[in-house]
């Protein structure tokens, strides 16, 4: 890549980042928050494994672009699920911790990066490596029960008491 490209494909993440997180909200009243939590993995899923098999700028600026929507998604979907399904007086805290992760896994990738910093083909690793947790978000997310919150919302009310039963 030239400098140029280099600083596109940087850049282009935090643009659909942005736009994941601004349409996640919407989506989530919409679907309800598991399922924007499984898309948002599924996006960081599929971003990954395209910046893993990237044969050109082209693949490297989609992967950059999907995974960034998934990220931006993956910023928002969680706090709004997690804010509906804890009790008010540990609200704050819990959303709080929500945050604590991201920027642990923002952290847990740089540290990647540097351990595959000169070693051929490192950052396809790195990539590769990022599918790990969205395949463990995307199968245990379906073990917990939807926010009641949303379920009273769709006018499912014996499904959110069921819900709010489990929590």
């Amino acid at each position: 890549l030239n400098s140029f490209e280099e600083e596109v494909s940087i850049g282009i993440l935090n643009i659909a980042a942005a736009i994941g997180g601004v349409i996640t909200g919407p989506l989530a009243d919409m679907i309800g928050r598991k399922k924007t939590i499984a898309i948002a993995n599924a996006l960081f899923l599929i971003g990954s494994v395209i910046l893993t098999f990237a044969t050109s700028f082209t693949y490297l600026m989609l992967g950059r672009i999907v995974m960034g929507l998934g990220v931006g998604a993956s910023l928002v979907a969680p706090s709004i699920f997690t804010a509906e399904m804890v009790p008010a007086s540990m609200r704050g805290m819990m959303v709080a911790c929500n945050d604590l992760a991201d920027n642990f896994g923002i952290l847990l990738g740089y540290t990647v990066g540097i351990i595959f910093w000169g070693v051929e083909n490192g950052w396809r690793i790195m990539f590769f490596i990022g599918i790990i947790p969205s395949v463990l978000i995307l199968l245990f997310i379906w073990t917990v029960p939807e926010s009641p919150r949303w379920l009273v919302y769709k006018g499912k009310s014996v499904m959110a008491k069921a819900a709010l039963l489990r929590v």
